[in-house]
């Protein structure tokens, strides 16, 4: 069973105090000036090297006649009348990126501040807990009314850039609109949901925040859901099951035939689980048998003859894990 990795990577804005001389406005000595405003970024929370929108806002000064100057990490970067917004390109996870802004209006500067952006990241896996066969390539997937397993793994830091422990951050879970109250808390980075009905919203929200640094982290992933389907392959009895061989039609020779029914992304740990219910039928005669079946081979001077064969796979915990699958047989 594959695991599939999603990582998203979170921001925090960290306020510092003191300044720096930017191309315009001479900051240095400026620190008493309280900070009428307040900076926001585009994404909110971008990650490790993305490129991020950081716009100026104030309620308290005309911006748009102003002269406001910029700088990052203490380097003159942009200046001018109205020049609310700055575009930069962040660095690695746990890199700070800081930004300064000074806004003039009459050649004097009435208003000042400096942030820190942080990229963190944060990593949801999730691993979906339904059958697929071991040499499977391709990733299990989630259907509904299983379950799948969510894990968090977070890289948070503090304001001297020190890792926080995850298992001291508190985790709490979110499916749609729906807060997992008992399975969220400090350390519980680990927990195991179930969709529990169609058209029910399967996004799921984490948030992770440190009591001890005021760090927090948000993301938001939409998990797909796929629908349970059975495939049919070629059973060899010296050779075993032949993945290479996936049958669309079958046509039983002098030595027989033998074939497996393989049953994907139903919620079940393997194929052979007593949850399963097989229905077979060939020419709308009922078979006895589970995954595995065999046709003996005709007997000489037989017409030849065609028929469907028809397979009802059931998971009897689950009814909606039902699938109706035909295989055209000649013999």
């Amino acid at each position: 069973m594959r695991t599939l990795v999603l990582r998203t990577a979170l921001t925090v804005l960290l306020s510092l105090g003191g300044g720096v001389t930017l191309a315009h406005a001479q900051l240095g000595g400026l620190g008493s000036i309280p900070s009428g405003s307040q900076l926001t970024l585009e994404p909110p929370y971008p990650g490790p090297g993305e490129e991020v929108t950081i716009t100026l806002e104030s309620l308290r000064h005309e911006l748009g006649g102003s002269f406001i100057s910029w700088a990052v990490d203490g380097e003159p970067v942009r200046s001018g009348v109205g020049e609310t917004t700055l575009t930069v390109t962040l660095g690695e996870a746990d890199e700070r990126t800081r930004i300064d802004y000074a806004v003039e209006v009459g050649g004097r500067v009435v208003d000042q501040g400096t942030r820190v952006i942080q990229p963190i990241g944060l990593t949801l896996i999730w691993e979906p807990l339904t059958y697929t066969p071991h040499f499977y390539r391709g990733r299990a997937q989630h259907t509904t009314y299983s379950s799948v397993r969510l894990i968090a793994v977070p890289e948070l830091a503090d304001a001297a850039g020190n890792p926080i422990d995850p298992a001291t951050l508190n985790y709490t879970w979110r499916v749609g609109p729906k807060r997992l109250a008992q399975q969220s808390g400090v350390g519980r980075r680990a927990i195991e949901v179930t969709r529990s009905g169609y058209g029910e919203n399967f996004g799921i929200t984490l948030s992770v925040s440190s009591p001890e640094t005021g760090v927090n982290a948000r993301l938001y992933q939409e998990l797909p859901v796929a629908e349970p389907e059975v495939l049919f392959y070629e059973y060899d009895p010296l050779l075993g099951i032949r993945y290479n061989r996936l049958l669309t039609g079958v046509q039983i020779e002098d030595r027989g035939f033998s074939l497996v029914a393989e049953p994907f992304t139903y919620g079940t740990a393997q194929r052979d689980d007593s949850r399963l219910q097989w229905n077979w039928e060939l020419a709308g005669e009922p078979l006895d048998a589970d995954a595995f079946l065999q046709f003996s081979s005709p007997e000489s001077g037989e017409a030849t003859t065609r028929a469907a064969l028809r397979l009802e796979l059931t998971d009897r915990e689950s009814i909606t894990h039902r699938t109706r699958t035909t295989l055209p047989i000649q013999y």
